[in-house]
């Protein structure tokens, strides 16, 4: 039996998520994750962490209405990661393809590990159009004139542009109900380290009213 783990980070959303849809179709059973990256997180300024919080708390609500559950876990990657697929069994951990340098560097030390337990890490393009390099002119070159560049992106964005549509049946693992998950880190907790006083006294607030 496949089991899959989708690990949700920017796309934190159940419709137009080719990487949910795509584990869906492809696996017995799917097992949603986000993964508070507490290395990451202590780099972001209160407006991410409060977008990202709050995307979470309605992926939660979203995933329960769909018939699903969202595992949350808090701390180092690789290791949560790693507990994860030795609880669930997991074969494959599917992703959106991310791009910055800090990114690209966890990706590739995380899909390491996962190629040291036998799991697939399996990268899908979610955040942008086209990646780099493919779009081509004809001969396999690149574009050199604007023109046809923008004709062929346009052509192309008019024949991939459907919307990717929530699958009916998440196909939730039968012990996900029984997953440890972890509550949300208490975002005033950062003040010290990494806000300034003005957007700390912000964040408590903040978090009081959205998370308490």
């Amino acid at each position: 039996m496949s089991i899959s783990i989708v690990w949700l980070r920017r796309n934190l959303r159940l419709d137009d998520n080719n990487v949910l849809a795509r584990a869906v179709h492809e696996s017995e059973q799917v097992v949603p994750l986000y993964l508070w990256d507490s290395v990451l997180s202590a780099n972001q300024s209160p407006n991410q962490l409060g977008f990202i919080s709050e995307s979470v708390a309605e992926l939660i609500t979203a995933f329960e209405k769909a018939g699903s559950r969202l595992v949350i876990r808090n701390g180092n990657v690789n290791d949560e990661l790693t507990k994860l697929i030795k609880e669930t069994g997991a074969t494959e951990v599917y992703i959106d393809r991310n791009y910055e340098s800090h990114e690209i560097k966890r990706d590739r030390d995380c899909k390491k590990i996962l190629a040291e337990l036998g799991v697939a890490f399996v990268e899908i393009k979610e955040n942008v159009l086209f990646d780099s390099g493919e779009v081509k002119t004809k001969e396999g070159k690149p574009y050199t004139v604007f023109t046809p560049f923008k004709k062929s992106v346009w052509e192309r964005i008019a024949a991939e542009s459907a919307e990717t549509i929530c699958p009916n049946n998440l196909k939730p693992t039968k012990n996900i109900a029984s997953l440890e998950t972890h509550t949300l880190p208490d975002l005033s907790s950062f003040e010290q380290s990494t806000f300034s006083e003005e957007n700390a006294n912000w964040w408590k607030h903040r978090s009081t009213k959205k998370l308490g």
